[in-house]
């Protein structure tokens, strides 16, 4: 459960916690079972008729706390609240989705954010809330939450290059790390010399948090062509942030070691 507030610099200071089929929806259940029940069963059936259900389940199946919380085994719920926008055409999509879930002891609600790729659906965020517990489950650990993030400043220098993402070795390197949304807890900005290299205009939302040692890390897996941003790897314990894409021009790796934080 997300209570007081994660500081960036590495210091936690509480514990921390969108041609073929296009379907899109979003409704109320409850208004929905009232005056449309029929509809009510066709929307709540979404995650498993467009593919991005069980993905998630073998994501809370994997999370052993998730276990904790509701009992095995884990199933969703055919009946209850059931919202969100998704949409598929050929192989691809995305989904951005809540839903009830249940176990042998308890009941509780999902919330998914997910791509399609040649037909097959990648898990980028799910959370688990049972009463008034809220689990990141891919991480399988408390959810940091926007509320929890604190604005930090990490700076550095390019340590090494591959390809030419436009930065020399040597280049300082500013990182900003604020608070982001109710989907993604951060958002961050990362300049080295004169070259935005995330977090350009409005990108830059991506997961964060306390790692096993405790301290702030990002882990952004998706590229330019997919999220809109290189991927980012920040690790502030080991005081280092790995950058890397794959643009039109060709693959690139920038190695960024971080300064002290004070």
């Amino acid at each position: 459960m997300a209570s007081d507030s994660f500081d960036p610099s590495g210091i936690p200071t509480g514990t921390t916690g969108p041609g073929g089929r296009i379907v899109r929806a979003t409704v109320s259940a409850l208004l929905a079972a009232l005056a449309f029940p029929l509809l009510v069963v066709g929307i709540a059936g979404a995650p498993s008729c467009m593919g991005f259900e069980e993905p998630a389940l073998r994501t809370l199946r994997g999370c052993p706390r998730a276990i904790a919380m509701l009992g095995a085994p884990i199933a969703s719920k055919r009946i209850g609240m059931s919202c969100g926008n998704a949409e598929t055409s050929d192989s691809s999509g995305n989904a951005d989705w809540t839903w009830s879930v249940a176990g042998s002891r308890n009941e509780g609600r999902v919330h998914l954010v997910a791509r399609e790729s040649a037909s097959r659906w990648q898990v980028q965020s799910l959370t688990l809330e049972v009463g008034d517990q809220t689990i990141d489950a891919v991480r399988c650990a408390d959810v940091v939450t926007y509320r929890s993030i604190r604005p930090a400043h990490f700076a550095g220098q390019v340590a090494s290059i591959l390809g030419t993402p436009g930065v020399a070795a040597g280049d300082a390197c500013q990182i900003d790390v604020r608070p982001g949304d109710a989907h993604w807890p951060c958002r961050v900005a990362v300049r080295c010399g004169t070259k935005q290299l995330y977090g350009v205009g409005t990108t830059g939302w991506t997961s964060c948090g306390p790692d096993s040692r405790g301290t702030f890390s990002i882990h952004d897996t998706d590229n330019t062509a997919v999220g809109g941003d290189p991927t980012l790897d920040l690790r502030a314990a080991d005081a280092e942030a790995i950058l890397t894409d794959q643009t039109a021009d060709g693959s690139w790796v920038v190695s960024i070691r971080l300064a002290p934080v004070p």
